[in-house]
């Protein structure tokens, strides 16, 4: 098997579908396309769009790779999964036709093949339909062609979901904790599971008790976000700490996890994650060089050769900016939110939870940077936050790293950079110009006037619009609304087609601001500005394309109605570097 094909398979049964998105292109990029209904890739490629979230364009890649025609049976069935997460992605008064029609095909591959996962799947799409007697015969049957003391995931699974909807709610929840212990219990099965667990519970309206007893035991182990202080070597001190951290990952059955790599505590977190085999992301505040220079070498000892092996190790090793150390708090600020946001997102997947972990002195801090700000950044979100004794440690001086730091007096500061953009307006006749700025143009200056108390600055170039928000929320919701606006414009009228509608790119970052000299108002300018710039481009028609930092930052508020949907790695406009993009999403569904 193709080592990207294999890979990928990993990281989707350890629920990392971002990454196995990614090497999946990677095999894609190798191989020849036809032959990937026959090696799986095809199939695969289908089932990460729908658990990411793209369900439309799952079911392109399902008639793309002809899995319709497979000789195998999860292959043909996927197309039922796809219907049911279209009915999903739409409002519950738009969703029970796509629903029925998933229910058909279940039903009808189950009575076709015999085989138990179709019907269950069957069973509980009736159940939620209410058509009650039908899921108590199909979860009867479904119940009676699972293999007796079988150890297959998906058929102890199957017996679960029938028990609950034959409301044999104690035995489920007996079942549930023995699931819980199996090997083959993978972190992607168990999210599965939960999933349609968690719809079956909604739409039967299940009590609390047993939503806690069947679904609770089923969860993934909770990931982690990880920091904590610099400090000089000591191996006393290394080996307490380390062992408090591993008896953290043990007690917690940790084994994902996300932070900085910044001598002492932070090399002590990948450390530990490494030695036990798990995963461990990488998310650096900036440039490598700069942030080695500042907190690795800085302490001196061993600490950089320990961080050498640590990248080299690493599932994932990224970095929130590719941007310069500018002397700036707010880059180091933007680092931990990235990877707070990461964490999140990951474990919002797995139907887990996130929780932080530090190594602090516990003394409060009033800057915007460093283990104190984690803390309370984590903690205003609500998070559970468990401390690591960092009292006495032998910390380094606090001489800045000897750099060269670019000399600036403009004032830095984390915002939303939103750019959008017409495809096909410089291709407009002179008589088509005034019915575009009527039916485009105008329509956005009432809704950019809704969100003045949050724009922070905003500019327009013929069809394109640069605007600057102090909150990700804010930006999302302006897009959203833009989007919906422009879309009822007369496209005919401008002699073009609705597919030619704007496009929308959303970044997250930190940004220098000044008074623009020639304008005599509020500007911003930077590395950030530049690379939501090289996004839009890249951005389909009429979509919201957003970075990962976006993503991140959106994930650590609440409150809103957005969800961001992996994309994959795009190489932006300009040969700016490979990025992995999110589309933005409204939320249709709420199931935690």
């Amino acid at each position: 098997m193709n080592s990207a094909l294999n890979a990928a398979q990993k990281l989707y049964q350890a629920g990392d579908l971002f990454a196995a998105y990614d090497r999946l292109g990677q095999h894609f990029e190798t191989q020849d396309k036809g032959s990937s209904q026959t090696d799986g890739a095809g199939y695969l490629e289908t089932l990460l769009l729908v658990g990411l979230g793209n369900p439309q364009e799952a079911l392109r890649a399902f008639k793309r790779h002809n899995l319709a025609q497979s000789e195998d049976l999860d292959s043909r069935i996927l197309e039922a999964r796809i219907w049911k997460e279209i009915a999903y992605s739409q409002g519950s008064a738009a969703r029970t036709d796509q629903l029925k029609r998933a229910q058909t095909i279940y039903r009808f591959i189950g009575r076709q093949n015999d085989d138990f996962f179709p019907l269950i799947n069957a069973a509980t799409l009736s159940a939620i339909l209410g058509n009650e007697n039908e899921a108590r015969a199909l979860a009867d049957r479904a119940m009676t062609l699972i293999p007796d003391h079988s150890s297959d995931y998906w058929a102890i699974a199957t017996k679960l979901e029938a028990l609950a909807i034959l409301g044999e709610n104690e035995s489920a929840g007996v079942l549930a904790n023995e699931i819980s212990r199996m090997d083959s219990a993978s972190p992607s099965a168990r999210a599965s599971t939960i999933r349609q667990l968690l719809r079956l519970a909604n739409a039967c309206s299940w009590s609390p008790r047993w939503r806690n007893e069947i679904i609770d035991p089923l969860r993934p182990s909770p990931v982690l976000v990880f920091s904590g202080h610099i400090f000089l070597n000591d191996e006393a001190i290394e080996n307490r700490i380390s062992n408090n951290i591993d008896a953290l990952l043990v007690s917690r059955g940790i084994s994902i996890g996300y932070g900085s790599l910044a001598a002492g505590s932070d090399i002590l977190f990948a450390e530990a994650l490494l030695q036990r085999s798990g995963e461990l992301n990488i998310i650096l505040p900036f440039d490598t060089g700069d942030f080695c220079a500042v907190s690795v070498d800085r302490p001196g000892g061993n600490w950089k050769d320990r961080f050498e092996k640590c990248s080299a190790n690493a599932s994932k090793f990224s970095h929130a900016s590719n941007m310069v150390y500018v002397d700036d708090d707010n880059q180091f600020a933007y680092g931990s939110r990235v990877a707070m946001g990461m964490a999140k997102l990951r474990a919002e997947i797995l139907f887990t939870k996130a929780i932080q972990a530090v190594v602090w002195d516990e003394i409060q801090g009033s800057g915007t940077a460093g283990t104190a700000a984690d803390v309370a950044q984590w903690q205003n979100l609500g998070g559970e936050t468990i401390v690591l004794n960092g009292k006495d440690l032998p910390r380094c001086n606090s001489s800045k790293a000897q750099i060269s730091i670019p000399k600036e007096s403009y004032h830095r500061s984390l915002r939303a950079l939103i750019f959008t953009d017409f495809p096909g307006f410089s291709k407009l006749s002179e008589s088509q110009l005034p019915i575009f700025q009527s039916q485009v143009m105008e329509r956005c200056a009432p809704i950019l006037n809704q969100f003045s108390s949050s724009i922070n600055a905003q500019n327009s170039w013929g069809d394109a619009l640069f605007v600057v928000l102090d909150d990700p929320v804010k930006a999302a919701e302006l897009c959203s609304l833009l989007q919906k606006t422009i879309g009822k414009a007369d496209f005919s009228a401008m002699g073009i087609s609705e597919l030619s509608n704007m496009r929308f790119a959303i970044h997250y970052g930190p940004v220098f601001e000044c008074t623009d000299p020639l304008l005599g108002r509020s500007n911003f300018f930077g590395n950030e500005v530049n690379r939501a710039a090289r996004l839009e481009p890249c951005t389909p028609p009429g979509a919201i394309y957003v970075t990962e930092p976006f993503a991140a930052a959106l994930c650590l508020r609440s409150g809103h109605n957005f969800k961001s949907n992996y994309v994959g790695e795009i190489e932006l406009a300009k040969h700016y570097g490979r990025f992995p993009i999110y589309q933005l999403n409204t939320v249709t569904e709420n199931i935690v």
